[in-house]
């Protein structure tokens, strides 16, 4: 049975055995990264926690709806045992009638189900670290490894920092314009994310320096076998130089030869993928579901 929980109902132990427990787990569905990110989430749970599916549920103008909050990728189906996809259309089909709208990034093991919403692929670039260093760094591209000699020459350090917030505002300082949409309030839930992380030692944040001059910087979460490239901040002497080309190098090299696999979370952007692909990073696509509700004339905006 399919039952839908709030937040004050969720078991969390037995939500994060679930999750943890996944083929195909994932950091968004822990339920200390959805706290963060969209304090009061609720879910779908079959069973005693065989199965489940977060649901991000706000709500505006008198409608509640389901969106992919800031800082996560994917959520979707999770499942102790077997294959997850077979449960997407369940929990799709048992979304509560009070829901009058979903947006929402389901993870790449989650499948498409007729006669449900509108749907289409998202794209992500992974790559596999087992190998050595050098059997990847073999597989970077021509502008990856020019990036790399620049970062060398202008004798780039790589230092471990605990400084958050200004990881934060190198990004705002450089792209904070181009990203107006993102609120106080989710930097806020950033910030509180990689505090937390990096008090567990689950995150990392690296910063390249030059001269005594941060030039970029960048957060990785590690979460069951897979890193992530959870977010950077740059400065144009650290794009001329290759800083953030360093870092992520940086943590290749750490990371070879192990059973992980560096998730660089997109992208859809044709230039952030190239830029990702320079490593040597694979594509591996999720989908995204809309499903709408509204009442008309509301539905023929949306």
């Amino acid at each position: 049975m399919i039952r839908y929980l709030r937040n004050s109902e969720m078991d969390r132990s037995r939500w994060d055995r679930c999750v943890e427990a996944s083929p195909h787990a994932r950091v968004y569905a822990a339920s200390w990264y959805l706290d963060r990110v969209h304090p009061g989430w609720g879910a779908l749970v079959l069973d005693d926690y065989r199965a489940v599916f977060p649901l991000p549920v706000s709500r505006k103008y008198g409608f509640s709806y389901v969106h992919t909050p800031y800082f996560v990728q994917q959520l979707g189906t999770y499942c102790r045992e077997g294959d997850s996809g077979a449960y997407t259309g369940l929990f799709l089909k048992a979304l509560p009638s009070r829901i009058r709208y979903m947006d929402l990034c389901l993870n790449h093991a989650d499948r498409t189900v007729e006669d449900t919403g509108r749907w289409h692929n998202r794209t992500n670039l992974v790559l596999d670290l087992s190998p050595g260093v050098d059997a990847i760094r073999s597989s970077y591209s021509e502008n990856t490894r020019r990036n790399l000699g620049r970062a060398e020459k202008a004798g780039i350090a790589v230092k471990l920092s605990v400084d958050a917030h200004h990881l934060v505002h190198l990004f705002r300082k450089d792209r904070g314009r181009e990203f107006g949409h993102i609120r106080e309030s989710h930097y806020r839930a950033l910030l509180s994310l990689m505090s937390d992380s990096l008090r567990c030692g689950t995150g990392r944040i690296l910063m390249a320096e030059s001269g005594g001059e941060r030039l970029a910087g960048a957060f990785f979460l590690e979460y069951s076998r897979r890193l992530y490239f959870l977010f950077s901040g740059n400065s144009p002497a650290g794009r001329r130089q290759g800083a953030l080309p360093r870092l992520i190098d940086r943590m290749i090299e750490e990371y070879a030869g192990q059973s992980i696999e560096l998730d660089f979370e997109g992208s859809d952007s044709e230039g952030l993928a190239r830029f990702y692909r320079g490593f040597g990073a694979g594509e591996e696509t999720y989908p995204r579901v809309v499903i709408n509700r509204l009442p008309w004339p509301l539905n023929r905006f949306k």
